[in-house]
């Protein structure tokens, strides 16, 4: 089982990433997506969009690709064995 399935599997585990995202002062949410392949999933987002420097797509930061995830959410994926990516330019979701 992947990790995130952890989070649609055992609603504690989503309780508690929203929580944690919120102590660090960002806007999370959770959005129930479907695909073909993989069926009903649950994604976790933060918003990008709240001036709070959780995340700036369009940030021209030295060395990377694209924009500027804070360093708070880094280490919190890290730590967690995730990573974050882009679903668009107002909202970055939880990677595994």
């Amino acid at each position: 089982m992947a990790k995130l399935e952890l989070f649609t599997t055992k609603p504690a585990h989503a309780l508690r990433f929203l929580n944690d995202i919120r102590k660090l002062g960002f806007h999370p949410f959770v959005r129930r997506e479907t695909s073909d392949a993989i069926g009903e999933y649950d994604q976790f987002c933060v918003s990008a969009e709240h001036d709070d420097d959780a995340a700036d797509y369009y940030a021209a930061i030295p060395n990377s690709p694209v924009g500027y995830i804070n360093q708070k959410l880094i280490d919190y994926a890290e730590k967690r064995g995730y990573f974050w990516d882009w679903e668009n330019p107002g909202c970055i979701f939880l990677c595994d």
